[in-house]
Formats: C-alpha cells, structure tokens, sequence
C-alpha cells in the first residue's frame, strides 16, 4: 500500500509541476539533450545485487515487453520511463561489458540488446520502479550481465504491484 502511495503522490507531483513548465526528473537529470562522447554506463550495488546505473548512479531498467532490440514504450510510456540515449556509441564503466552495449536506430542504448530506461519516480540513486507493472508489462533493474533481476516475494506473496499507468491525469502538453 504504502508503495501505491507514493508512486500517486510522485506521479501527482511530476504532473503538477511539468503542467507548471518546471523541470521533473524524467525532463531535467535523465531525459537530457544526448552527449556527443557517449553516455557512460557503469555499475553500483543495491539490496538485489549488482546493477546498471549512469554515471551518476541513476537507475537504469529494462521493460519486459521489449524484444531484441525494440522498445515497446510508446510516447505515454516514455513520459514516465525516458529512454536512455546517446549521441554516440555508449562507454562501459566498472563492470560493464563494452562488447555488448549498443544504440538503436533512435539512439537508445541497449545492453545484451535491452533497451535502456530511467524511471522518472525515481529521485538520485532510488530503484522505485523494481517490479512494477506499467505499460503491459514489468520493469527491472538490470544486472551486469545483461538480465532482469527479480526479487523474490517477501513472505510469499510480495508487494502487491500498483495499477498500471497513466492512472492520474496528465498533465496537458503545451
């Protein structure tokens, strides 16, 4: 309950303040203009293991709609979960195998062929959107080598996942 409760006040919060015109997270740290030498994608530590990150620790995902090299989050989708890009071919850090990141032809980038993705709930190095269900499908953390990581249920049936989105109101575009 409580995650439903603040996945809601986060989304309400990203909506009022993109209707304001104010940065949100999924516009100013992680759907910023492409860097011409490459993004970096490296690796940190979480409860669940091993994880990729960007260069400042962000949380990356993957969706488990995609297919090799596809993304299946549309417009909607990409509101809340923007989509990692690069100008570039992208760089590995610690951990990362270089050999297996790439870019699709809309310069995301992919590991193992997983497109890339931040969660916009997501504030500094959070993992909020481990397991959720959004958009036909969950999303993961991604391990370094290059699969989900899904954390066993907790006392057996888990927490349970909150309704998929959009489930408040967008804001309107401008």
């Amino acid at each position: 309950m409580t995650n439903r409760v603040r996945l809601a006040g986060t989304i309400l919060i990203v909506s009022a303040a993109a209707g304001l015109g104010l940065a949100t997270p999924a516009s100013a740290a992680h759907h910023s203009a492409t860097a011409p030498s490459g993004k970096l994608v490296t690796s940190r530590v979480i409860s669940l293991g091993r994880i990729l990150a960007n260069a400042k620790g962000h949380t990356l995902y993957m969706f488990g709609k995609d297919t090799a090299g596809k993304s299946h989050c549309g417009h909607t989708c990409q509101m809340y979960w923007p989509p990692l890009r690069s100008a570039s071919k992208p760089r590995a850090g610690t951990d990362v195998k270089q050999r297996h990141l790439a870019r699709t032809p809309s310069h995301q980038v992919t590991y193992f062929g997983h497109p890339l993705y931040y969660f916009s709930g997501d504030t500094g190095k959070s993992h909020n959107g481990e397991g959720m269900s959004a958009f036909g499908a969950k999303w993961f953390v991604v391990s370094t080598n290059g699969t989900a990581i899904k954390p066993a249920a907790a006392g057996g049936g888990g927490t349970p996942s909150p309704p998929p989105y959009p489930y408040l109101p967008l804001a309107p575009s401008r």
